[in-house]
């Protein structure tokens, strides 16, 4: 007879039960903090933190002081610009046509 297959299937189920079994000694390890696992490990703050004055909540706020800067105006002669626009509008067709 041929026991290809039964040599196979004892195989397969070795490997299978070997993984089960090193799953569970994982997940052992884990549960005894063992291997470098901890429950509570040591968290270093941020510097930043140590800076924060109150509870604001944020680690960094922004104070402009002073005028705010104008942003320059578009140049609407400008071809490639021209082009561009050109695209978003034929997008913004074709997503108005794909609409029911």
């Amino acid at each position: 007879m041929n026991d290809i297959p039964q040599i196979l299937f004892v195989l397969l189920w070795l490997t299978m039960v070997g993984i089960a079994i090193s799953m569970m000694a994982q997940g052992w390890k884990v549960s005894r903090e063992m291997d470098g696992y901890t429950q509570k490990p040591q968290v270093k703050r941020h510097p930043e933190i140590d800076e924060m004055e109150g509870s604001s909540g944020t680690l960094m706020t922004v104070k402009i002081s002073g005028p705010r800067p104008e942003l320059p105006e578009l140049d609407e002669t400008d071809a490639d610009f021209m082009k561009l626009q050109e695209r978003i509008n034929e997008m913004k067709q074709k997503e108005d046509d794909e609409t029911p």
